[in-house]
């Protein structure tokens, strides 16, 4: 196994991951927002 698409891939994973939680906790901040307006 190369090392270094190894650690390509596990960079490209980690960085989606990364997007995704950033994705997920803006629409979390902008819910907790709403609940508390009513």
């Amino acid at each position: 196994m190369d090392t270094s698409f190894t650690q390509i891939l596990l960079n490209s994973v980690l960085k989606h991951l990364f997007k995704q939680h950033v994705y997920y906790a803006a629409i979390f901040k902008r819910l907790n927002r709403v609940y508390k307006d009513i």
